[in-house]
């Protein structure tokens, strides 16, 4: 069970959230409040609202992208491949945002199986997303850095292979999070969609292969290809250098910004449920309950904030806006037209 979910389920109503840890050593899994209840508060007003927010731009954005991809863009490039998959794990874990919005508001009023749905649907997107970025950045570097044309390593069918194989072990790490997640009436807070409890060593296990493997290591693989490619293109007699660095730069800042906070205050979790002497004292709770509200928030901003840097930040999607909003321009206009002609003979 992953603990990104495990570390804080959400509840309705008082807005209260779940921590696992265990009072008096490891004997006792039983599943306790939070002491302070301020950031209870706090966080189901502030989630429900900024998840709703986040909600149409991502939509907006990344249909906007999926969109220029599609319609636009040339396929057999592997750049633009991996960039529609993105998009697809990106609008993933959009397409959930709206149920955790109301769960925070309210209660889980959608089901069992809603619930076990949404929660592998959002696992699927987190995993996917930090996989395809990695795997991008892999591409880009080999293509940059090395210079080795596409023919000789990047072929159509290893890349096939590998998008397959890809998404099949992040489909096969989100099973267990859709697996062990269950809907339980709570007499103070109603319907919650919460994990099922589990051990601790298990608990733990979440944590670290979450950190470590979906974010830790993605985390070295792109700031390693990166900081080649950028060395790469700052040797290079090109026009469009310093463009190119400014994307990558803030493509690597936006990721760093929005990821790590979040996978911060897992490890901060994990060592909590180990017993840390300084993040059991009071207060301490409370704190972390607030941090994670914010940091989860701020993960969920990279939704969007991934499809603005590559819409505002590079050329084509720019002039594709451009084409959109000359094109909306037009059928506005001809509709108008329609109308006056409808009135016209109206009152002929």
């Amino acid at each position: 069970m992953d603990s990104a979910y495990t570390a804080v389920a959400s509840s309705p109503q008082t807005s209260t959230d779940y921590y696992y840890y265990y009072d008096g050593g490891f004997g006792n899994d039983s599943l306790v409040f939070l002491d302070e209840d301020k950031s209870q508060r706090f966080g189901g007003t502030f989630s429900g609202v900024l998840y709703s927010l986040i909600f149409l731009l991502s939509l907006v954005g990344n249909c906007f992208l999926l969109w220029a991809l599609l319609r636009r863009e040339d396929l057999r490039k592997t750049t633009n491949i991996f960039l529609l998959q993105l998009t697809v794990s990106n609008l993933l874990l959009t397409l959930t945002l709206p149920f955790w919005a109301v769960y925070h508001l309210q209660e889980w009023v959608f089901g069992q199986l809603a619930c076990h749905l949404t929660v592998g649907v959002f696992f699927l997107g987190f995993y996917s997303y930090m996989t395809f970025l990695a795997a991008m950045t892999v591409d880009r570097y080999i293509a940059v850095v090395h210079a080795v044309p596409r023919p000789q390593v990047r072929t159509p069918r290893r890349f096939a292979l590998t998008s397959t194989a890809l998404w099949l072990v992040c489909i096969a790490a989100s099973v267990p999070d859709a697996i062990y997640s269950e809907t339980k009436d709570d007499s103070h807070n109603g319907k919650l969609c919460q994990p099922t409890p589990l051990p601790l060593h298990l608990e733990l296990l979440g944590y670290f292969l979450q950190i470590g493997v979906f974010f830790f290591l993605p985390f070295a693989i792109i700031l390693f290809c990166y900081c080649r490619i950028w060395a790469t293109i700052l040797r290079c007699r090109s026009s469009r250098r310093h463009h190119a660095i400014r994307l990558i730069f803030f493509i690597v800042v936006g990721f760093i910004s929005c990821w790590a906070p979040y996978n911060i205050v897992l490890l901060l979790s994990s060592l909590r449920l180990l017993g840390c002497p300084a993040l059991m004292g009071p207060g301490a709770a409370e704190k972390l309950g607030y941090s994670y509200y914010v940091c989860h928030a701020l993960a969920y901003c990279h939704c969007f904030l991934n499809p603005a840097l590559h819409i505002f930040g590079g050329g084509k999607f720019r002039s594709y806006l451009s084409l959109v909003h000359r094109s909306a321009g037009r059928l506005s206009s001809q509709n108008s037209m329609q109308r006056g002609s409808a009135s016209h003979q109206t009152f002929v």
